[in-house]
């Protein structure tokens, strides 16, 4: 019996050790530091003419045009991945910050170059933007008069979603480009008539350099509407009429709000 004891008290120590010197095997293990290409950003890869500034432009989605403190990245490897970039489209970059050893003309520092910014950077991965399976509306934007709208054919609904093939400018037809569909309340509506709103489809930060026009099939998610009304405890409509303007004559779909 004492033999017997001995021998599973050893073997519970023999397992407690092993055990113990895991956990302080763990606890002096140096923690992992992230991985980049775990959190990829979006950038936009510029055309050759552009390179003076940097070959990325770091995607603003509140941008639409060129400001002055516009975030350039010059990609110190960028040759290593030449191949997998098409000017004008966005990508998601896994990437580090790294020393700038040659300044451009405009940049003063190491790493940053007054206005506009221009950060160097190693390149680590690169991965497409998956294309939306559609895009965003925006509601009553006070801004609304001053958005340009591009020309548009063959809109419809269809269940909660508004389609159209929308004209843009470009490098081609396969262009990531973004759009948004704005909806301005009319301010003239018939009595117990559903509600009209006036919709313009407004590209969004298009850099492309190209001017080539082309068209794409886009739709738009019609499904906020209704939490509109519900937002400010209205009894929502069961319809609602969406004018556009195609070919210049105004067309009206109808969206059934409750299906």
């Amino acid at each position: 019996m004492t033999h017997l004891f001995m021998k599973r008290t050893i073997q519970l120590l023999s397992v407690f050790s092993l055990f113990f010197i895991a956990l302080l095997f763990n606890a002096c293990e140096k923690p992992k530091k992230p991985n980049p290409c775990d959190k990829p950003v979006e950038v936009l890869a510029n055309d050759p003419a552009m390179f003076y500034l940097g070959h990325f432009t770091l995607n603003d989605p509140n941008q639409t045009g060129f400001t002055v403190s516009q975030t350039y990245l010059r990609a110190v490897n960028y040759n290593k991945f030449v191949s997998k970039f098409i000017p004008g489209r966005k990508y998601l970059l896994g990437f580090k910050y790294v020393e700038c050893k040659n300044n451009s003309a405009f940049c003063g520092t190491d790493n940053r170059c007054g206005t506009p910014i221009l950060k160097c950077i190693e390149i680590l991965c690169v991965k497409d933007v998956p294309a939306p399976s559609c895009f965003g509306v925006q509601f009553n934007s006070p801004d609304f008069s001053t958005y340009y709208s591009r020309a548009v054919r063959d809109s419809r609904i269809e269940n909660h979603s508004l389609k159209t093939t929308v004209y843009f400018s470009g490098c081609s037809a396969q262009d990531l480009v973004n759009f948004r569909l704005d909806l301005q309340e009319m301010p003239l509506q018939k009595p117990m008539g559903p509600p009209v709103y006036e919709g313009k489809v407004v590209e969004v930060n298009n850099g492309f350099t190209c001017q080539a026009v082309f068209t794409k099939e886009v739709c738009f998610d019609l499904s906020g509407l209704a939490s509109r009304y519900l937002k400010n405890n209205i009894a929502g409509p069961k319809e609602i009429i969406i004018r556009l303007y195609e070919g210049g004559e105004v067309k009206e779909l109808l969206y059934q709000v409750v299906k």
